[in-house]
Formats: structure tokens, sequence, C-alpha cells
């Protein structure tokens, strides 16, 4: 395996709450630089996840001499007649997935909602816009193709989110399903993998308060059904801006104290959280989202981290020329699934 001469990376800015992840604005990679015949890197993502869709996201390795990294600046990419402003027009090209001539909230959900919580705050309005380095080894002129044993559907390239989407607004990826991905580029070896889809993970609501208490002597039990199998990420978070008494931002809250990531064992149906350690007392609005993931997925981003893959769902360092899932390039062709519940958390502080 060529590991001396590749090196790739996918870190994760969307900030680990689907964790996850997977917004592929908000991902990096490094470069897979050698003097060798080029080779494609390859991202796919199926997912069950009502917030995110599905996407190719596909890379050639680099030679030497090339530049690794070009700067993007998202707010000149979408203002297309490059007047300063982004009309109406620009609008409906950068976030009207559906090409309905209106933008849902759930599509606003989908381009700016960095950290998948369900809402969209003022540091993720922010980072959409702010100029960025992205490698300059993407490849945008691919045949994307995902298909089940009877459809098949075109993935075209979209340049405002730097990926392959479905063209089809009938694309809807079901539980338990196998999924085949084949992508032919001119001066390339083709790229076939398959996957078969997760379960879809279901809270057990009935057994939640509405109020979870927590501290340094108090844990909560969270719990799902336990018919479940497989692999999960376990998050839970408040946003990152916290509101105080008098409707102002709390610029010294620091909701960190109580952000919750754990990778689960979905058949055990449940998990008890750890003690929290937080220098005040404070009752917030809190989302939970479990998230179950197919074996490619997990060997890749969750087994792989003892190998140095690449991680969405955890923090991690760098790939080493690893396939999983797929044949013919590197990366990985995984998938999500997920659920999420909205709670208060009431947060008892160490300092008694």
């Amino acid at each position: 395996m060529p590991s001396d001469i590749h090196r790739s990376i996918l870190l994760c800015a969307l900030c680990t709450a689907i964790t996850a992840c997977v917004n592929p604005q908000s991902t990096e990679w490094e470069d897979l630089a050698h003097d060798r015949e080029p080779v494609l890197n390859v991202f796919g993502l199926i997912s069950l996840d009502p917030q995110l869709e599905s996407f190719v996201r596909l890379y050639r390795s680099t030679n030497l001499s090339e530049l690794s990294e070009i700067r993007v600046d998202p707010f000149a990419v979408a203002d297309q007649n490059k007047d300063g402003e982004l009309g109406d027009n620009e609008l409906l090209a950068l976030a009207d997935s559906d090409g309905d001539g209106a933008i849902s909230d759930g599509e606003w959900l989908a381009i700016a909602d960095l950290d998948r919580d369900g809402t969209i705050d003022e540091q993720e309005w922010q980072d959409l816009f702010t100029p960025r380095y992205e490698p300059a080894a993407v490849l945008a002129n691919a045949r994307v193709v995902v298909s089940t044993g009877s459809d098949s559907t075109l993935f075209e390239w979209r340049a405002d989110r730097q990926a392959y989407y479905s063209n089809s607004s009938d694309f809807a990826p079901k539980s338990g399903t196998r999924y085949a991905l084949e992508i032919t580029a001119a001066g390339f070896k083709s790229i076939v993998g398959s996957l078969i889809t997760p379960e879809m993970p279901v809270f057990a609501i009935e057994l939640h308060p509405d109020t979870l208490k927590v501290g340094l002597s108090k844990t909560v039990d969270l719990s799902w059904q336990s018919g479940t199998m497989g692999k999960g990420v376990l998050t839970g978070k408040m946003h990152r801006e916290a509101i105080g008494a008098d409707g102002n931002k709390d610029a010294d809250f620091d909701p960190q104290c109580v952000s919750l990531y754990k990778v689960v064992n979905l058949e055990e149906g449940t998990h008890t959280t750890d003690p929290v350690f937080c220098d005040r007392s404070f009752t917030r609005p809190y989302l939970l989202r479990l998230t179950a993931m197919d074996t490619n997925y997990y060997e890749y981003f969750v087994t792989g981290e003892a190998h140095d893959y690449a991680n969405i769902l955890l923090p991690s360092n760098t790939t080493q020329g690893w396939g999983v899932g797929i044949d013919g390039g590197y990366g990985v062709f995984g998938a999500i699934a997920s659920d999420s519940m909205q709670r208060i958390i009431s947060v008892e502080s160490w300092k008694k």
C-alpha cells in the first residue's frame, strides 16, 4: 500500500454535532502529493438524516510541483454578477436545492447549520461566507452514479457546494438497503463502491423527562430502541452563544462543559452520561442526536483512528491512502442515519 506517498485527510469543521457531521463545505482534505499516476480520493455519503443531503466529494492526487491549496471566497462565488450583494436569484442558486423557486428552512439549515443542531447561529452565518483554503485538486468533471438493484441516480456537480448531489428530488435513501457507487473520470481508474445503509435509530422519548438534571454528582440515562444494531455516535450540545436572563449574549458562558460526545453500541439501547464540571449553574435548551453508521463509515472514521485514518465523527489526524467501501481509489463510501431529541438541561455547578 503506497501510504508513503499518499496523505489524505478529512477534518470535520462540521462541529461535531453530527457530528458530525458531515457537511461537505465544512470538511478539509490534505492534498495527495506525488509524482506517479493520479489517483482519485473520494468521500461519498448516503445520508438518512433529514437535515443532511447525500453527496459525493471527489479529489485527485497532485504532483509535487502543484499548489496544494487555493483560497476560496464563498461570498464571491455566490455573488454571480459581482455587484457586492446577493440578490434573490443568487440566493436561490445558493440554497434552493429542490429547484422549486423558494428557500425552505430545511434548505437554509442544509448549507448553514454547520453543527447540525437544528438552528443557525450568528457564528455559523459568518463561517458560511468566510474565505477559506481548499485543496486545489477538487474534481468537477466526473460522472457519479448511485444505484440500488432497480434504480440509478445521477449525482451532478454543484460549484456552490464543491460536491456532487442527486439530480432527483425523489432520491430518498432507505434503511437496510444496498447502494452502489460508480465514478468515472477521464484519465483516472474507475471507482466502484457499495454499502448497506444502517437502521434508523430512534430515541425512547417517553423515557426522558423534559428536564435533564446533571452535575458533578448527577448523571442521566439516555435511551433508544434497543433493537437497533451496529455502532453509533451520541452527541449533545447547546448553542455556541448563550443568552442570559437580560436577553444579552453571555460572553463568559462556555457551553462546552455540557457537550456530549460518545461512540456507543446501539444494540445496548442506553448510555449513562458522565459527571459534568461547569463553573456555574444554568438551565438551557439542549439538543441530543444519535447517529448510526454503516460498517464502512465506522471502519474508516472510528476504528480507523487507531490506524491514522481521517475522521469526521471523532478528532483525528490523517489517512494514509486507505479505501473503505470502494475499489479503484482512496477514501470512503459510507452511510449514516440519525434521530434527535430536544430537552432542557439543568446544570448544577461544581462550585457549591
